[in-house]
């Protein structure tokens, strides 16, 4: 990596990218409406474990015959009432609503994301199917969070919610799809970036998390699996399982949450932690593993990276720019208090 000392220090708090917002088609996020599409934001909270009748409502007037229709709308409305294959796919979970499966992306402990197409716009989504039979009361208190804070949240480089639909098995997220794919896959597959790349996309991170603070939101899992490439320019940051309110600066948290190889030294050695500068740690993880593409601290046991992350001295390499690695020091301070705040990390970039 070449050495570059034009690039940190200097002042941009904005990555400059355009997103192309997609119109909403209905005022509120629906339960399982099949009748619903994409939805702008709402504040609406969805409470799990409320369920539904059936696995696929029908909402809305039918025309009598295919002749009959005149919109998009109503043509998908009368193919799920009517059309033996259409109605095949929704009866072996192929198909919800207006939202046709595709591709498998990944899986969880009680979730799996499929790609899916939003039938009357042709356009892709990420869907979030979550398996109701395997939560439990603390799990279904996770995931009502996870859908009220992203409802809340609107930002060019945070992963959007368009849509919740909810059956007697599944609640299914409709989300913003990022076809680039992992921060990390691309990392793994390319090695570190340039400094000038590095900074391009860790502004857009950090406006993403810059505005969550804004609202009085913790992120508490950012890490280079939870950022996604929009476009080949363009990063979104997704993944708000952890993710809280907190309401004053003052207010601390105390639950352990995120990634061992980003948690903040106070994770592993306090009861209670600030959930902001937590944010601000695992940002400084971010950037030296991008720049790098190692970690600060190591360790073969989750108990040897304690050591490490407690003890806080890391390699500053030589082939960085001295900018670069004093932005690195300021966010990895072992002392919360001591730590840069948001603001003045975007300062510095």
């Amino acid at each position: 990596m070449a050495k570059d000392n034009s690039v940190f220090g200097h002042i941009n708090s904005s990555s400059n990218m355009s997103i192309r917002e997609r119109s909403s088609t209905s005022s509120s996020r629906q339960r399982c409406s099949s009748t619903s599409g994409k939805s702008g934001s709402s504040s609406k909270q969805i409470s799990v474990g409320s369920a539904s009748s059936t696995d696929s409502h029908v909402a809305g007037s039918v025309p009598e015959s295919s002749a009959q229709q005149k919109s998009i709308y109503e043509r998908l409305t009368w193919q799920q009432q009517f059309d033996e294959a259409c109605q095949r796919d929704l009866a072996l979970g192929r198909r919800i609503g207006f939202y046709k499966f595709k591709s498998e992306l990944g899986t969880g402990n009680f979730s799996r994301v499929k790609m899916g197409i939003h039938l009357p716009t042709k356009e892709k989504v990420a869907i979030k199917i979550i398996d109701k039979r395997k939560l439990d009361g603390k799990t279904s208190k996770m995931v009502s969070k996870e859908i009220a804070i992203m409802d809340t949240l609107t930002h060019p480089h945070l992963i959007r919610l368009y849509e919740v639909c909810e059956t007697m098995t599944n609640i299914y997220l409709m989300m913003e799809y990022a076809p680039g794919g992992e921060l990390f896959t691309h990392l793994n597959s390319q090695g570190p970036y340039e400094e000038r790349e590095a900074k391009h996309i860790f502004i857009q991170v950090t406006s993403a998390v810059e505005y969550m603070h804004e609202k009085n939101f913790v992120h508490r899992d950012l890490k280079a699996e939870n950022v996604f490439f929009y476009s080949q320019s363009v990063v979104k940051v997704g993944d708000f399982g952890f993710s809280t309110q907190v309401y004053s600066t003052e207010q601390q948290l105390n639950t352990f949450c995120g990634s061992p190889p980003y948690a903040a030294p106070e994770l592993f050695q306090d009861d209670h932690y600030y959930g902001y500068s937590v944010d601000i740690w695992a940002l400084g993880i971010l950037l030296y593993f991008m720049l790098t593409s190692t970690m600060p601290f190591k360790g073969q046991t989750v108990a040897a990276l304690k050591n490490s992350i407690l003890e806080g001295s890391f390699p500053t390499p030589d082939f960085l720019s001295y900018d670069a690695n004093e932005l690195i020091k300021g966010i990895l301070r072992r002392q919360p208090t001591r730590r840069l705040t948001i603001c003045e990390v975007i300062i510095l970039l």
